[in-house]
């Protein structure tokens, strides 16, 4: 499922922050989910950057992230 809009990925965010919001509430009793609620807001984090950036901006930062993984 391809996110399109800007409204559904901002949807999807709010989703996946309120996911967080409940894993972090459980982490007393189950303390294997902290990858799970890192790996949560990393995505968080690149769609906030995607609603932020355009479109020109967003491949520039990739094609720069590439390079930084590559050396």
């Amino acid at each position: 499922m391809a996110i399109e809009t800007r409204k559904e990925k901002m949807d999807h965010m709010f989703a996946l922050m309120e996911e967080v919001r409940v894993l972090v509430g459980r982490l007393e009793e189950h303390e294997d989910i902290a990858p799970a609620i890192r790996q949560l807001n990393y995505r968080v984090d690149e769609l906030k950057k995607e609603l932020t950036l355009n479109k020109y901006e967003l491949e520039k930062d990739r094609e720069e992230s590439n390079i930084i993984e590559t050396s």
